[in-house]
């Protein structure tokens, strides 16, 4: 039995072994489907299908998707099957799952205001983005992406986040006061001087501190957690580290830990020539 996609293109195939009380080729698929593949319920067939591309080894293929004229095609290699010929079916690829829909980045001392995440900041690489960019990003990693019902692990969320550039990250703040002598985080628009310098022009002179931050997920930990909020403390995998994708992705948190206390840094002339936060962070 083989299978190919509504284009044509092989995805796999497998052999069936008549059985001892088997007396047709039909009785032998219908015994490795356990559900009837000729039935006209579309659950049915699901099932059988599932049955049948799980015997090839074939994940990420479904009988959804097909056309009346591909089922009527099915329908009839299955029913005039034999033993030792090809039984080809055709099968439609399930769309893609992601386990995280959308991330939001925050600094775990930063509890001042637990809705205010990190809206712009500078990943491992050097790259300076928004969080909706790194968020989108981080989503799409092939490492954290699958079909619904795939189970995804607290590693393989690293290795995604290290892909991204997000197990470490740099951020900076202004001198304007209300936690730790640091204040409102600096936003795109206070960085790309005109002349090539990091920051902005209006930044010369001034104070800021710029923070190093690193994450790690752990199974059954909120430092990873459904939800929108630094004190969101639903976690996104269970004690044995795994997650399950279903079919809409989950909103998800992370949140950072401080690698030491933030840097004061006044923006003097040799600083403004800076190339990176993590430069100015003396790394």
């Amino acid at each position: 039995m083989s299978f190919v996609d509504q284009a044509g293109k092989a995805v796999g195939s497998t052999t069936l072994t008549k059985g001892t009380n088997d007396k047709t080729a039909l009785d032998t698929i219908k015994t490795v489907s356990v559900a009837d593949p000729t039935s006209p319920d579309a659950a049915t067939l699901k099932k059988a299908y599932a049955a049948l591309l799980a015997k090839a080894g074939i994940k990420g293929y479904t009988t959804d998707g097909l056309s009346k004229d591909q089922l009527a095609a099915n329908l009839a290699a299955i029913k005039a099957a034999a033993y030792g010929q090809d039984v080809k079916l055709v099968v439609a690829k399930l769309p893609a799952k992601a386990l995280v829909s959308s991330a939001l980045f925050f600094d775990k001392s930063d509890t001042k205001d637990v809705t205010q995440d990190l809206a712009y900041f500078e990943n491992a690489n050097g790259k300076r983005d928004s969080d909706a960019n790194f968020s989108k990003a981080l989503a799409g990693d092939a490492n954290i992406n699958g079909y619904a019902g795939d189970v995804v692990t607290v590693a393989n969320l690293n290795a995604a986040v290290k892909d991204q550039g997000l197990n470490t990250i740099y951020y900076a703040a202004k001198n304007d006061g209300f936690l730790w002598g640091a204040g409102t985080h600096l936003a795109a628009s206070d960085y790309s001087g005109t002349n090539g310098t990091l920051f902005a022009d209006g930044m010369s002179g001034k104070t800021i501190y710029v923070f190093k931050l690193t994450f790690t997920a752990k199974p059954d930990n909120p430092d990873t957690s459904i939800g929108n909020r630094l004190d969101s403390n639903k976690p996104l995998f269970d004690k044995q580290g795994n997650a399950t994708i279903g079919d809409t992705g989950n909103q998800v948190v992370l949140k950072y830990d401080e690698v030491k206390a933030g840097k004061q840094i006044t923006l003097d002339s040799n600083n403004m020539k800076a190339k990176t936060l993590a430069e100015l962070f003396g790394e």
